[in-house]
């Protein structure tokens, strides 16, 4: 495994100083960060958690951070996760020693379950970059993206805690240059990547002033070796419920009241389910579970259409001839 993955680049002392000098002093002050716990339940340290952030919005910056300040330890002490971030950031420079200094691994399954077996809990984006298409500082809808279960399923079978996060403000941190979404789609399809990405807040590449509202909602916990089908997606909808839930619940005090939180990307309509149901339905799914043989379950693997490291220098090229376009008077 690379040191994408085995988080051997992780830097201690450059943790500290980041911490002490950008994001508490910095970071905070400019997006008003404000952290809430919406639970009573303890953290610990020695137990594991897989936190999701969302959403993606343009740019996920304080995904990123939020878990490196002050605030974040001392709600939670002990409990500093690894951020999980698309493979293409560990291919470029500066980008890429940040995250790695800091913790950070990429978001596949082996840095995953290398992460929660050694760090104790990791934080990642679910919805992915499929959350950045549509996204908008102006939209009184703010997508979810239902539709990948593996963060649920490695839950499930390591015995971590499903904690969902909602920060409000992200999405209007930032807004990307209108491209047709029909291309951007095009490029997540074929290139995993969209590479149709200039990003602009008060000039291009700066982001907006917040305030953040960044709200952690109640762990989930069930442990099952090798988990049904059934049982996969009864947390799976159960995490999600709770994220709405976190939404109805601050959105008034974050400045979102006329927001909507709206779910995609499912194959199939998407059903929130209450407490009661849930423990119900887990109930009879774990004695539905007795009764079926363990099935060995296959992992599909598509051909990269370009290298990582390739689609990563083309991002940069792009990105720079467009600040040159945009600035040349």
């Amino acid at each position: 495994m690379s040191s994408t993955g085995t988080g051997r680049r992780e830097w201690p002392a450059f943790k500290k100083w980041i911490q002490d000098y950008v994001f508490d002093p910095l970071f905070e002050p400019y997006f008003g960060m404000r952290l809430i716990r919406d639970t009573t339940e303890p953290f610990s340290s020695d137990k594991k958690y897989i936190f999701g952030y969302h959403p993606h919005a343009i740019i996920p910056l304080a995904g990123g951070w939020c878990s490196h300040t002050s605030q974040w330890e001392s709600q939670m002490p002990g409990v500093r996760p690894s951020v999980l971030t698309s493979s293409i950031l560990h291919n470029i420079p500066i980008a890429r020693d940040v995250i790695q200094f800091t913790g950070g691994r990429d978001v596949s399954r082996s840095s995953f379950k290398n992460a929660v077996q050694t760090v104790g809990s990791v934080l990642l984006i679910p919805g992915g970059q499929r959350e950045m298409i549509g996204s908008s500082s102006k939209s009184l809808e703010i997508r979810i993206d239902v539709k990948h279960k593996g963060f649920v399923r490695l839950g499930i079978e390591m015995g971590a805690s499903l904690v969902p996060v909602f920060n409000f403000g992200g999405n209007r941190t930032f807004d990307n240059l209108p491209f047709p979404e029909s291309w951007q789609r095009w490029c997540m399809k074929a290139l995993r990547a969209n590479v149709l990405f200039l990003p602009y807040g008060n000039w291009v590449f700066v982001p907006r002033t917040g305030p953040l509202t960044i709200v952690i909602g109640k762990p989930i916990l069930k442990h099952v070796v090798t988990p049904t089908e059934e049982q996969v997606d009864l947390v799976h909808r159960r995490y999600y419920t709770i994220l709405h839930e976190m939404f109805e619940k601050y959105k008034d005090d974050a400045g979102f009241s006329t927001s909507k939180m709206i779910f995609s990307g499912g194959n199939e309509s998407f059903t929130m389910i209450t407490e009661k149901e849930f423990n119900k339905s887990w109930t009879l799914a774990c004695e539905r579970a007795k009764s079926v043989e363990p099935s060995v379950r296959k992992r599909r693997t598509r051909k990269p259409f370009m290298s990582e490291t390739f689609m990563a220098t083309t991002i940069v090229i792009l990105l720079f001839v467009a600040s040159l376009l945009l600035t040349y008077e």
